[in-house]
């Protein structure tokens, strides 16, 4: 079996070694392929590392304030209902400064 890397990321995608980052940003690329949705896909990132994947997802994406992407993804959903939308966050927004949205 041969693998190759998903044609929505640019191969070039680089994180620290050890870091989840990229095995994610790979991974969200490979499904959105194998559901047929990444044409239509929006995504929402943070100011932190992930933002970092502005630059290797070709979606449509958005930088949101520090830890307000869910918010800003509630709200890109309600104005484009028909997208796949997904916020994509680290540990510090999601459990530190955006904890109140995650919950």
């Amino acid at each position: 079996m041969k693998l190759k890397a998903p044609e929505t990321v640019f191969s070039s995608a680089g994180f620290c070694p050890g870091c989840g980052h990229g095995l994610a940003t790979r991974l969200i690329g490979e499904v959105s392929e194998e559901l047929g949705i990444q044409e239509k896909m929006l995504a929402v990132v943070d100011v932190a590392c992930c933002s970092f994947n502005i630059d290797y997802w070709r979606y449509d994406t958005i930088m949101a304030a520090h830890g307000r992407d869910i918010p800003t993804a509630v709200g890109v959903k309600h104005i484009r209902p028909e997208n796949p939308v997904f916020a994509y966050l680290g540990d510090g927004a999601a459990y530190s400064i955006g904890m109140a949205e995650t919950i």
